[in-house]
C-alpha cells in the first residue's frame, strides 16, 4: 500500500500539481486584481454620485430660473398694461383730477399752419385764415 501511495503522488505531481509556493504567489495576483477591481468600481461610483449631483444642481438652477421668468413675464403683462392705460387721455385727466389738478379747456383752439411762404392762423371754428398783418 505504502507503493500505491507514492506512486500515486508522483502521477499526481505529473500530472500538473501545482507547489504550494505557486498557489500563494497566484492567490496574491488574484488578490491584487480583486483590489483594482474593487478600487476602479469604487472610483466609478464616487463619478456617478458626483455627476448625479451635478444633474441635481443644474435642475435646481433651471427651476430657480423658471421662476425669475414668470416673475418677470408677470411683471412686463403689468408694466404693458400700465402702458396701455396711460395712452388713454380719459386715464390720464382722472389721475390729474384726484392728484388735484384742474384741467382748462381752452374756448377756442388755434392751430397755425406754416406754408413754404405763407404763414396764417386760422381758428379751430374753420374760420377764414386772417391776414399777415394780424400775425406780427
Amino acid at each position: 500500500m505504502n507503493e500505491t501511495k507514492k506512486l500515486y503522488q508522483i502521477k499526481h505531481n505529473s500530472q500538473g500539481a501545482v507547489p504550494r509556493h505557486a498557489r500563494t504567489k497566484h492567490s496574491l495576483k488574484m488578490a491584487g486584481v480583486l483590489l483594482i477591481f474593487a478600487y476602479l468600481l469604487t472610483i466609478l461610483g464616487v463619478y456617478t454620485v458626483w455627476l448625479k449631483m451635478q444633474i441635481d444642481c443644474k435642475y435646481l438652477k433651471l427651476d430657480e430660473l423658471k421662476r425669475q421668468n414668470y416673475k418677470l413675464d408677470v411683471q412686463i403683462s403689468k408694466l404693458e398694461a400700465d402702458v396701455d392705460s396711460l395712452k388713454s387721455y380719459d386715464r390720464i385727466e382722472r389721475v390729474l383730477k384726484d392728484s388735484g389738478y384742474d384741467m382748462v379747456v381752452p374756448d377756442e383752439a388755434v392751430y397755425i399752419r406754416i406754408d413754404g411762404q405763407q404763414e396764417s392762423i386760422m381758428k379751430a371754428e374753420g374760420e377764414a385764415p386772417r391776414s399777415k398783418s394780424s400775425v406780427d
